[in-house]
């Protein structure tokens, strides 16, 4: 359950609603992208990974696998297995 809203053009405020799950698979995400943090569009990523662990959202360890094709999830029963 993801909902999106976006404020009047003059604010340009997005607001995003999710569940708790889908916020701690944004954080995962949000680590393994890479890209100058202050050159680059990395310096967004920061901002809202940030006020996502301000809001409590955990980084969950070891939930995911990277290799030369992206990001593959381990099944959710796997996660603790490591």
């Amino acid at each position: 359950m993801v909902k999106a809203n976006i404020s009047p053009p003059r604010e340009r405020v997005v607001t995003i609603t999710m569940k708790e799950s889908e916020a701690e698979t944004l954080r995962i995400i949000f680590q393994r992208i890479g890209g100058d943090d202050t050159k680059s569009r990395r310096s967004d990523i920061d901002a809202i990974e940030h006020a996502l662990e301000n809001a409590g959202i955990k980084l969950l360890p070891r939930t995911c696998l990277t290799n030369d094709n992206g990001i593959m999830f381990k099944n959710r029963e796997d996660e603790d297995a490591d």
